[in-house]
């Protein structure tokens, strides 16, 4: 049997949150990978390469795992709300799904097209807007008036400096 890569393994990270995770891209990777396994002696056991440095592995499946697991406010976030730039790149939507297994009361993503934000919204249930449309300040001040408690940046910059307006008192800033 192929062994699976340490890097946010569905299963774990659904069982720790209680959630089935069956709609995540995690899910859609791992039945990708099982489904690959064909003997080959990948470093990840017959897992495609493609998903070894991807979603599974060790760019983006630990560069968001890692983050949240480690920086993060630890258990269930129950009330808290969650910011992630750039929602829809390899490491945003992987946060973005990290955050709502760990049942955030809300999770709102940042993409810079309309097809970025409606798959985020459709797929995976992200609040999410476009940040070449509106202005992060305006859309965190109308999806999140009561501020951002942990805030996944991915981009910097203005972004950043937008979202700093917007954080509640002792709230958690992950850098990417």
């Amino acid at each position: 049997a192929a062994r699976r890569p340490m890097a946010a393994p569905k299963a774990v990270a659904a069982a720790a949150a209680g959630a089935s995770g069956d709609d995540f891209l995690l899910d859609d990777a791992w039945d990708a990978a099982d489904e690959a396994a064909d003997g080959t002696d990948g470093a990840a056991g017959g897992i495609a390469p493609s998903l070894e440095l991807s979603v599974l592995g060790t760019t983006t499946g630990l560069t968001a795992h890692l983050a949240i697991e480690h920086l993060a406010p630890s258990g269930d976030l129950g009330e808290k709300v969650v910011y992630v730039s750039a929602a829809a790149g390899g490491v945003g939507v992987l946060a973005s799904q990290l955050f709502k297994l760990r049942n955030a009361s809300k999770v709102i993503g940042s993409a810079g097209s309309d097809a970025k934000v409606e798959l985020l919204r459709s797929k995976y249930g992200i609040e999410a807007f476009n940040y070449k449309r509106t202005p992060v300040a305006e859309a965190l001040g109308a999806l999140a008036p009561e501020g951002v408690d942990i805030f996944f940046d991915n981009v910097g910059g203005a972004t950043l400096d937008q979202a700093l307006l917007h954080m509640r008192k002792y709230g958690t800033i992950i850098t990417c």
